[in-house]
């Protein structure tokens, strides 16, 4: 068994897909998925699923939308007192799955080693199939979890994007970047990789608008000049400082997708 929360929420089992269209019942399994083998309390539940306008019935749904998701997870949600568990292994949960890539990655490029980084920064991205849950209800806890998970899917996306470019990428970046930063306009780290790409591609009038560009949203729209880092990029692109060439490293890692898919 199988549970995908990186996107629509479905369950895989012996090669079967089961979506969980109903979205209270697909919250109620993320909830229980993401605090597996611990006891969630029933006013946990309510407060994930209703917030603060939960129905005098909202205890009699939660049984129904359980009776319905046992039939699903071969019997691993149990009742306990005043609350549901689900019995997962780490490897079953897509969020766990990402979280340990995204760990190891970053142990990787910490350690020098942006081969490994790259292998298992792009596997993590690689389970993503969309925004978690879309359409389903986020309030309480779980609403912070899967907000913390998409902020630490844009830095995973930056890490993997800083190792491929110190494995030798140039151009290729650029599309995904430019994608990233449209719908994150102040990430910082982004602007950085997408200056040394375009540089990289012999570009450098394009890297010096990024610069340009970057200034003026964090300006207009945060009141905050760049930082030192991009300011520091700006000056060693102007120079053509030889540390910004391609390494001698050249690696053609697993090609991942990093725009939407359609």
């Amino acid at each position: 068994m199988f549970i995908r929360l990186l996107g629509p929420i479905d369950i895989c089992h012996d090669n079967i897909v089961t979506v969980i269209g109903a979205p209270k019942r697909g919250a109620m399994l993320a909830s229980l998925a993401l605090a597996a083998n611990r006891p969630v309390p029933l006013p946990a539940l309510v407060d994930t699923l209703w917030g603060d306008a939960a129905p005098p019935s909202a205890l009699k749904n939660l049984r129904t939308h359980a009776h319905a998701l046992r039939a699903l997870v071969d019997g691993r949600l149990l009742t306990r007192p005043s609350a549901y568990e689900l019995r997962l292994d780490p490897e079953e949960l897509d969020a766990t799955l990402f979280l340990s890539l995204a760990d190891r990655g970053a142990a990787a490029l910490a350690a020098g080693d942006p081969c490994g980084a790259v292998a298992a920064h792009g596997e993590a991205l690689s389970l993503w199939r969309d925004v978690s849950l879309p359409g389903t209800p986020r309030a309480g806890s779980l609403d912070a979890t899967l907000t913390g998970l998409a902020e630490r899917r844009l830095a995973v996306f930056e890490s993997y994007c800083d190792a491929r470019l110190a494995t030798g990428a140039t151009s290729e970046l650029i599309p995904a970047l430019r994608h990233h930063l449209g719908a994150h306009p102040y990430r910082e780290r982004a602007w950085a990789a997408l200056m040394v790409a375009q540089y990289r591609s012999g570009d450098l009038e394009a890297s010096l608008a990024s610069f340009t560009g970057a200034e003026a949203i964090l300006r207009e729209q945060l009141g905050v000049d760049p930082g030192r880092e991009l300011i520091d990029l700006r000056q060693a692109i102007l120079a053509r400082d030889p540390r910004l060439d391609l390494p001698r490293l050249r690696f053609s890692p697993t090609r991942v997708e990093l725009l939407p898919r359609r």
